[in-house]
């Protein structure tokens, strides 16, 4: 039984045996919107009504992220792929990349999306293109607030910024692999890693929070005033 002010969650069942790597949607007061489900062998489960129903992938490996908005959804996942969903299946489309694509980010109705080798991929209407990218690294996770305000993060405690016109490195202050990124505000973000690494922007600088754990921290997210931060 939950306490007041807590909410309960209750299980999905989907009767199969896959484990599941990426979640994203977005819902109405109305409780409509979309929710899509990633994960292996290329499975993505679309909910329709109380329902999860698989849908075509595209994708053969791992999904690894799952994002969009306003009805325009997108999927990544191993090797470079990438797809579209149609209103009915996800269709693959063009990265001219073989790297894992790890991460990705809608915002102002633009797609971005980032993975190994320091790549940087931006969606141009028919295909993605790569970004030039100042780092090599592996890149994880991508947060913004607006196409002039985006964060991607990943290892050896990389951090890069774009400001719409180019990507640059940002010190971090940490050598941990950064693998979660997100924030309330353009002053006010969260990176989060291995050994229970969390560092915060306060709109000029990142400095490391205390975390008396040493887990590794594989996501962040906020709601009413609160951040939180989970891991293994």
């Amino acid at each position: 039984a939950a306490t007041e002010g807590q909410e309960v969650f209750a299980p999905l069942r989907t009767g199969l045996p896959n484990w599941f790597s990426a979640v994203a949607g977005s819902f109405n007061a109305a409780g409509g919107g979309e929710l899509f489900i990633g994960g292996d062998s290329g499975l993505i489960l679309r909910r329709v009504g109380p329902q999860l129903h698989a849908v075509q992938s595209g994708i053969r490996g791992t999904v690894f992220a799952v994002t969009g908005s306003n009805n325009d959804w997108f999927a990544f996942g191993e090797g470079g792929a990438a797809a579209r969903f149609d209103g009915t299946a996800f269709v693959p489309v063009p990265t001219a990349t073989q790297n894992a694509i790890l991460g990705g980010f809608a915002v102002d109705r633009e797609i971005f999306a980032v993975g190994a080798g320091g790549m940087i991929l931006r969606w141009g209407g028919a295909s993605f293109t790569s970004m030039p990218s100042p780092s090599r690294a592996m890149l994880h996770g991508i947060w913004g607030t607006s196409r002039s305000d985006l964060w991607v993060v990943g290892s050896q405690g990389t951090l890069l910024h774009f400001d719409g016109s180019g990507w640059r490195s940002v010190p971090s202050g940490t050598q941990q692999t950064l693998l979660s990124i997100w924030g309330s505000a353009k002053n006010d973000v969260y990176a989060v890693g291995t050994t229970g690494t969390i560092v915060r922007w306060n709109g000029s600088a990142w400095a490391k929070q205390t975390n008396p754990a040493t887990d590794a921290l594989n996501s962040v997210h906020g709601a009413g005033g609160s951040v939180y931060a989970v891991g293994v």
